[in-house]
């Protein structure tokens, strides 16, 4: 799975929020349907609670939807800025020992790209150790490497005539890698607080949507009846407690 993607618990969570969500509107139609005979003692569980917190749920997750896509074109731009450097450091390394590099020039700037790839130092395996690199490729490491990196680069004074192995181009290429890193970043936070707002609207212990419905189905079942028409068509209806 690439970065960019949502894990597949990531989107039975989202699909989670919105069977609760077209539950609860066919629950609430059931309860209008009942006219009269639906007339809980609870503010919260009568019908005009419903309609508003059916209103705010579904603007809730039209707002985490607005929010999605402009957070996964970051993250692809993200990705894209990124993956180049894991292949492009080791060939950096070749090129500055060609231009005149010293050996302990090159071992410096091998041990940072070694970082950059994810090897373990000291390992006889050139390729990533899996339980070293999730710490140690992540992006705000890789883009503090990649800045030691360059600057270990310039350090060589080398003049390559080849304009992509320029120092110059190389700190245009982090400049990219940092403004990619910083739209994923802003981008997140508007993201996280239309989730955490949708949250509390369907999750909210008594207030929110899911123990309002349940509540609901409660009084039906008890005060209209386990065997009546109206019980029978809410009773399948599922209410839950999404874990984030």
């Amino acid at each position: 799975m690439t970065p960019n993607e949502e894990p597949p618990t990531r989107r039975i969570y989202e699909q989670g929020h919105a069977k609760n969500y077209d539950n609860f509107k066919k629950l609430r139609a059931i309860a209008i349907g009942m006219d009269a005979k639906f007339a809980p003692p609870d503010q919260l569980h009568q019908l005009p609670n419903l309609a508003k917190v059916e209103q705010d749920a579904g603007a809730a997750l039209e707002n985490v939807n607005a929010m999605r896509p402009p957070n996964e074109l970051a993250i692809d731009a993200q990705q894209a800025a990124f993956k180049p450097i894991r292949k492009l450091a080791p060939k950096l390394i070749q090129v500055a020992g060609i231009y005149g590099a010293s050996e302990a020039q090159q071992a410096d700037m091998r041990t940072t790209a070694n970082r950059i790839v994810g090897i373990r130092a000291g390992s006889k395996s050139e390729a990533p150790d899996a339980s070293h690199s999730a710490s140690h490729t992540g992006y705000a490491n890789q883009l503090n490497d990649f800045d030691l990196f360059v600057k270990q680069y310039e350090a060589t004074n080398i003049t390559p005539s080849e304009t992509e192995y320029l120092p110059e181009t190389l700190r245009a290429k982090h400049a990219d890698m940092n403004a990619a890193r910083q739209a994923a970043i802003d981008t997140a936070i508007p993201l996280r607080q239309a989730r955490d707002t949708r949250d509390e609207i369907f999750y909210a212990e008594k207030t929110g949507l899911v123990d309002i419905a349940n509540a609901v189905k409660n009084y039906i079942r008890v005060i209209i009846g386990k065997d009546s028409p109206e019980y029978a068509q809410i009773k399948n209806l599922k209410f839950t407690k999404i874990n984030k």
